[in-house]
Order: structure tokens, then sequence, then C-alpha cells
């Protein structure tokens, strides 16, 4: 029996309200077996992304003294759009060549005006996906 087979047996066996029989506890187990068997295999087959996770939920965890404030506050960041995050980071890659341009002490209107329009939104999508790429590409194995 397959997952959606067992989702369907399960599914129909509620939806009318039947007493289960083998049959459903046969389907239950192989949903249990598909749940564990993905649990296991993900962070394997996605290392960059347990990676990341395990760092930032280890930074948060110091940060916020609390196993559960830490993986809150990484979820809040897993629940964002990628539009908005790839905006934050345009706004932040601007911010950060305005600030480089200002150290230098070139402070006329033109020159920190063109610093603002450095990256745009397209630009910043690009060049980050080519970087996640690349990553993938280098630590998956």
């Amino acid at each position: 029996m397959t997952v959606k087979e067992s989702l369907n047996r399960l599914a129909y066996t509620i939806g009318k309200q039947n007493k289960p029989n083998q049959s459903d506890a046969d389907a239950f187990n192989k949903i249990i077996w598909f749940i564990n068997q993905s649990i296991e295999a993900n962070p394997n087959k996605n290392v960059c992304f347990a990676k990341l996770y395990i760092w930032h939920l280890w930074h948060n965890i110091k940060n916020y003294q609390s196993l559960d404030v830490g993986q809150q506050k990484l979820h809040e960041i897993l629940d964002l759009d990628i539009e908005s995050l790839y905006s934050e980071l345009m706004t932040e890659l601007n911010n950060t060549e305005l600030w480089s341009v200002t150290k230098k002490g070139l402070t006329e209107y033109e020159v920190l005006k063109n610093a603002l329009e450095t990256f745009d939104l397209e630009t910043t999508k690009q060049n980050t996906n080519a970087m996640i790429t690349l990553a993938l590409k280098s630590y998956t194995k």
C-alpha cells in the first residue's frame, strides 16, 4: 500500500466513522513509517539547510538562553515570504554600500544618490540565487 493509498484508506474510515480494521492499522503503520523515513532522510538530503538551521538555532539559543525562544525566532524567519527577504537583503546591501562611500569621505549628493541605487531587487535575487546554487553544489555530498 502506498502512502497516498494509506491516507485515502484512513480518510474513508474516519469520514464514514467506521470501526478501524487491520487494513486501517496497516495504513496507519505505513504513514508512521513514511514520517520516520522523512525525518531521518531530509537532513541528509538537505545538508546545507540542516547546517544553517543548526548554526542559526545554536546562535539563537546562546542569544536568548532558551531553546523554545531560539526555535521560535528561527521559525519566524522561515515563515517570512522569500520576496521580503530579498528586499531586506537588497536594502542592507545598499546601506552597506552607502556606508562604505561615506567612510571614504565622499559626501557629495550625486555620489550618495548613485551609491543608494547600486543594488536593485532583480540583481539582488539573481546574485543571491547564484550564491545559493554554488553553495549547494559545493557543500552537498
